[in-house]
C-alpha cells in the first residue's frame, strides 16, 4: 500500500475512534447535564462532582469539535 493509502487508512480509523469517543462522551455529558438540571429545578443542591464532569463535558466536545474540524480543513 503507498502511502497515500496508509493516509486515507489512518484518517478513517481516527475519524471512527472520534465518532466513539465523542458519542460515548456526550451520552455521559448529557446525563451528567439531565441531572445537574434536575438537581437545581428541585432544589436538591446537585452533587459537586456532576456539576464539575458537566463543565469538563462541555468544554471536552467545544475542543474536540474544533480540533476535528481543523484537521479535515488542512
Amino acid at each position: 500500500m503507498d502511502d497515500l493509502g496508509v493516509d486515507c487508512v489512518r484518517r478513517k480509523w481516527a475519524s471512527l475512534v472520534w465518532c466513539i469517543h465523542f458519542a460515548s462522551a456526550s451520552f455521559l455529558g448529557l446525563l451528567c447535564l439531565g441531572r445537574t438540571l434536575f438537581d437545581s429545578w428541585f432544589g436538591l443542591g446537585g452533587n459537586i462532582s456532576t456539576r464539575i464532569y458537566t463543565l469538563h463535558w462541555l468544554v471536552n466536545i467545544v475542543h474536540m469539535s474544533g480540533r476535528h474540524l481543523s484537521s479535515y480543513l488542512h
